[in-house]
């Protein structure tokens, strides 16, 4: 199909703008720093902030889907606290919105683990597509890993990346044509660059994390086994890394 000029010139914008990006990214960071160090779980706590500057510029009033009751600094869905087994009027609190999306990305990560032996807990790669299958959805990031077919362990995002650019990426079935998916998988990409600038770039396996005072959730049940092992699946999975902790 080749790449959309539309979204590409959208990019090339952004790529553009980068420093003023990270800039922003940086400052969300310093703002909500408290929350989003408690429930970032694995994933590196300055691509959290960055993710919240595409999201809503950092703002918790940012409109958002009204047809997916999307709100907050994370545009959280109406649906995704029910699937945790948390009132939906959570992610209307700012600290609430934050804690679902660092659940939500913890769970996501180790779906796509499951979605390709490429993917590798405890490694950047997996945090990206975590984030991949918030942007265009869990059952879309594994229909883009079927298409690149990564082979690559600990590469499966980039196998990805390589694989959209040189394709044009797919169409949905959640109705976003192929030139908004090879977007959202480049902005990705970018989310992370500025986020390590943002923040310190540590992480690590997903985790079960905290939640806000009087909050109780559940893990689904496709991924309820990883982490009923508690601390010892985040330890596990980074054995499977071949690292405890990575900066690369």
């Amino acid at each position: 199909m080749g790449l959309d000029p539309e979204y590409v010139a959208k990019y090339r914008e952004k790529e553009r703008t980068f420093a003023a990006y990270a800039a922003r990214a940086r400052a969300i960071y310093k703002a909500l720093r408290a929350p989003l160090v408690r429930y970032r779980g694995g994933m590196p706590v300055g691509a959290l902030a960055a993710i919240a500057e595409i999201e809503s510029g950092g703002r918790m009033d940012a409109p958002g889907d009204e047809s997916l009751g999307e709100a907050g600094y994370f545009q959280i869905t109406s649906t995704f606290p029910t699937s945790v087994g948390v009132d939906p009027a959570v992610r209307l609190t700012p600290e609430g919105n934050v804690f679902l999306a660092g659940l939500e990305y913890q769970i996501e990560a180790v779906r796509m683990s499951r979605a390709s032996s490429a993917v590798m807990l405890g490694t950047m790669d997996s945090w990206k597509l975590a984030r991949l299958a918030f942007a265009v959805g869990s059952a879309g990031t594994r229909k883009l890993l079927a298409a690149a077919r990564p082979s690559i362990a600990g590469q499966a995002f980039a196998g990805v990346v390589a694989w959209a650019d040189a394709t044009g990426a797919v169409s949905l079935s959640s109705g976003q044509p192929a030139g908004k998916v090879w977007y959202r998988i480049k902005m990705t990409e970018l989310a992370f660059r500025a986020g390590a600038l943002a923040a310190p770039p540590f992480f690590g396996a997903p985790e079960k994390i905290p939640a806000p005072r009087g909050v109780t959730y559940r893990f689904p049940a496709d991924v309820a086994g990883y982490f009923s092992l508690s601390i010892v699946a985040p330890l596990l999975a980074l054995v499977g890394a071949g690292a405890l902790i990575s900066l690369t």
